[in-house]
């Protein structure tokens, strides 16, 4: 254990004088901290004797960012604030936007098979998060992030994930309208379910503490990535402005007609596919067939120490209305009251459940 206590506070030491004492920006000096840490294999050897808990955040930072809007994030996510939002956008970008734990991984999967005419073949030969990085961390092994989009080849789409409010999205996308967004909306009930869940999982978020305690904490925005409430209809009132530059989608749409939600995506970019590539992308795209696919189901994280699988899945059900599992009647009906006061100026069908036997949508795919 002090070996490992030393080698960590060493890594971050030499970060730390890297970044004082040259022009070396703070994410880099992050992405080289982490990738050491990580090829040392100090951090998969600490996952092994159950230590990694001791190098979660506790607490949540609050920043403000270029623009003057408070932010909620973990503390490893603090130095992207700025870098961000002075990302350099293209017009061919594409940004798959969610709150944390609404579909993200299953979009950005099927938006890349449509950017790149249905091959599945190349989909299962590489990782997800190379293929398509998080604008919002560095690069970490196969864990790509905004270094790896900063060198993107001009002539090639970046398709990129991002949880962040529409508001601090980089300046280029949110007032130069730059690129195309697609937003996934999830009912909040499933996606403070997952969430809570998946706090458990990630080394990168606290403890969620007790299920009522984590409702309480999501219920006012006190959890990172803060407010889902603003959050979605922020996302919403551009939707509504400016369809050309953004798509609204539903997590339960996705799961009730997959193939029709793959036809509007690719109409949506532009892309021409056949009756046969949509057929492939909705096969592919299973919830089934994505869980057991090692390429997009994060298995790869846990070797490097990110994820925790001895506590749950990245992809956990997918189910819509898992989350009568966890509400108890009270707190449905004061979500229910939450919702109603939050949400009554947008229009956005919110679908706490299907009403659709599993049989037919095993038949539609």
């Amino acid at each position: 254990m002090l070996l490992i206590t030393a080698i960590t506070a060493s890594c971050v030491a030499v970060g730390i004088a890297m970044f004082k004492l040259s022009n070396v920006r703070d994410i880099d000096v992050l992405s080289v901290v982490s990738n050491v840490l990580m090829k040392s294999r100090c951090t998969n050897l600490m996952s092994r004797l159950g230590l990694m808990d001791a190098l979660r955040p506790r607490t949540l930072s609050k920043v403000v960012t270029p623009n003057g809007l408070e932010f909620i994030t973990v503390p490893n996510f603090k130095v992207l604030v700025g870098h961000v939002w002075n990302f350099t956008a293209r017009e061919n970008d594409v940004y798959v936007a969610t709150y944390p734990k609404s579909g993200s991984t299953w979009v950005q999967e099927i938006v890349w098979l449509i950017c790149n005419n249905a091959d599945t073949e190349t989909a299962r030969d590489d990782f997800l998060t190379r293929r398509s990085p998080f604008l919002e961390t560095v690069d970490v092994g196969d864990n790509l992030g905004i270094q790896t989009l900063e060198k993107w080849p001009l002539n090639s789409t970046r398709i990129m994930k991002v949880h962040r409010p529409y508001e601090i999205l980089p300046a280029d996308v949110a007032v130069k309208k730059k690129g195309k967004i697609i937003y996934v909306f999830r009912n909040p009930k499933d996606v403070c379910v997952s969430y809570f869940h998946f706090h458990d999982v990630s080394y990168s978020l606290p403890k969620p503490g007790s299920w009522a305690q984590f409702l309480a904490n999501f219920s006012v925005g006190n959890v990172a990535w803060g407010d889902w409430f603003s959050h979605a209809k922020r996302y919403w009132q551009e939707f509504i402005k400016n369809p050309d530059h953004m798509l609204f989608i539903t997590y339960e749409s996705l799961k009730s007609d997959l193939r029709a939600q793959v036809t509007s995506i690719a109409k949506f970019l532009g892309k021409d596919l056949t009756p046969e590539q949509i057929s492939t992308i909705a096969k592919h795209c299973s919830f089934a067939s994505m869980k057991g696919n090692g390429k997009v189901n994060y298995e790869h994280c846990e070797d490097a120490a990110l994820l925790d699988f001895s506590k749950g899945k990245f992809m956990r059900k997918g189910e819509v209305g898992d989350w009568k599992n966890y509400f108890t009647v009270n707190q449905s009906a004061a979500f229910d009251k939450l919702v109603e006061e939050k949400m009554r100026e947008t229009e956005i069908e919110i679908r706490f459940e299907l009403k659709i036997r599993r049989s037919m949508l095993e038949i539609s795919l």
